[in-house]
């Protein structure tokens, strides 16, 4: 035993952690945490829907959810490219990048064009529903445009103003990052949306098992936990499991069909009483059964939270009591 805790923290530990602060792995968990805000939006604004169940006259802001939330594969379509390219190292072209990534998600969701000429998108595929789809085309646009940032039409010692620069240096991988696009959906006709979704479609499926449930939270929240290593390198996977089942609750819900799916943000909250770790019972030890009164007054402090974490469970129980196991 003493050998197998030696090697996880001296050799498993450090390169785990070095994968967490990958720029690639660290730039995905920078737009996550970025397009969060809307998360909470949308969430508020469905706990707003619910007084309308009991009082007919309140005003529906599902509408507020749906712009919201409903759009957070589209927000990390922008992000994740231009986070790529500030941790990369190349910030002047971060923004370039992230509309390349909106241009090619949006012809990733394989559009269609009426013959009046509009053109038409599964909304379930820019909200939480295309969100696999939207990681793996950010990366996509990300790694073209670091490729191309080695090779430059303006030089940083050209007498261009810089800006110009950037519309010149950007042109090419644009230009490759959307043609790639118009020949799977326009000229194969393939949805690439469709070809990433069922490659992934295992992984999810596996998450949303009882076993499955069990064991990535233990992984990420315990035994990683146990030897210093950051569960943030897990939580890409995480977030591309929970926040589509999230979303596809709701909406089986609101359709009067099964809520079936158990990996979301908040069964797992109610698996992890007291963050990640479990640091609950650490805390109750700390305050009344540590010597020291540093140690007795951290855990005090920490136990001063409880209130708001039990109210956050208040809403979590109501998600859960939706799901038949």
């Amino acid at each position: 035993m003493e050998r197998f805790t030696a090697w996880m923290t001296d050799s498993f530990s450090p390169k785990v952690n070095k994968i967490a602060k990958n720029p690639w792995v660290a730039a995905i968990q920078d737009s996550i945490l970025a397009a969060m805000p809307m998360v909470f939006i949308g969430s508020f604004a469905t706990i707003l829907s619910i007084v309308k169940d009991f009082w007919e006259g309140f005003p529906d802001f599902s509408m507020i959810s749906s712009f919201s939330f409903g759009l957070f594969s589209l927000f990390l379509a922008y992000l994740i490219p231009e986070a790529i390219m500030k941790r990369k190292g190349h910030a002047e072209v971060s923004k370039q990048a992230g509309l390349a990534g909106i241009a090619f998600f949006l012809l990733l969701v394989f559009p269609q064009f009426t013959a009046e000429g509009m053109i038409q998108f599964d909304f379930n595929t820019l909200g939480t529903g295309g969100m696999i789809a939207a990681l793996v085309s950010g990366i996509f646009v990300g790694f073209i445009m670091n490729l191309f940032s080695k090779w430059k039409f303006i030089g940083e010692d050209s007498a261009i103003p810089d800006f110009v620069a950037v519309w010149f240096n950007t042109l090419i991988p644009i230009i490759v990052i959307l043609l790639i696009g118009w020949l799977f959906t326009f000229q194969l006709e393939i949805s690439l949306y469709s070809l990433v979704n069922s490659i992934f479609l295992p992984l999810v499926n596996l998450g949303q098992s009882f076993w499955g449930f069990v064991i990535i939270f233990f992984i990420g929240f315990a035994f990683l936990y146990t030897f210093g290593i950051s569960t943030w390198v897990i939580y890409p996977v995480q977030s591309a499991i929970a926040l589509p089942a999230i979303a596809e609750n709701q909406a089986n819900f609101a359709a009067g069909q099964e809520v079936t799916n158990i990996f979301t943000a908040e069964a797992g909250q109610l698996f992890l009483i007291g963050g990640g770790g479990a640091t609950l019972a650490l805390c109750i030890m700390l305050a009344f059964m540590a010597k020291s009164q540093r140690l007795k007054m951290i855990g005090k402090h920490r136990l001063f939270h409880l209130f708001s974490i039990l109210m956050n469970r208040l809403y979590s129980v109501r998600q859960l009591r939706l799901i038949r196991f």
